[in-house]
């Protein structure tokens, strides 16, 4: 939210993310309904989302496919599969060089394992 929503806003970008072929991933900043970091929750709340991964679901679901979401977070997935995006758990709290390393091989298996439909905005 915090990093993303300013990205979000330049004009086309939002659009572009709707429009693309490609597969849309992203790293859930909240973890067990709190942000890992920075305002992010904060953020959420002031736009009416509840700060949980289905809140994050909710305010990119016209063009997020697939969600990469922490292992304590595992239970809620459910849910957020059921409302239509491809959701993988995995440990994304990065304390060290290594943590970020072991996330970013695992979101890149991932993917690698992913058929490249899209699910967001209604597309198949």
């Amino acid at each position: 939210m915090t990093s993303i929503g300013p990205i979000l806003a330049v004009p086309g970008i939002r659009e572009a993310l709707r429009q693309t072929s490609g597969v849309v991933a992203a790293v859930s900043p909240i973890v067990r309904g709190a942000a890992v970091s920075g305002p992010a929750g904060i953020l959420m709340a002031s736009q009416g989302l509840p700060v949980s991964i289905a809140g994050l679901g909710q305010a990119y679901a016209d063009f997020l496919d697939v969600l990469v979401v922490d292992s304590k977070d595992a239970e809620a997935a459910e849910a957020v599969r059921k409302s239509g995006f491809r959701v993988h758990c995995t440990e994304t709290i990065m304390r060290t060089a290594s943590d970020k390393e072991k996330l970013a091989k695992a979101v890149m298996e991932f993917l690698s394992r992913e058929d490249t439909t899209k699910t967001a905005s209604g597309t198949t």
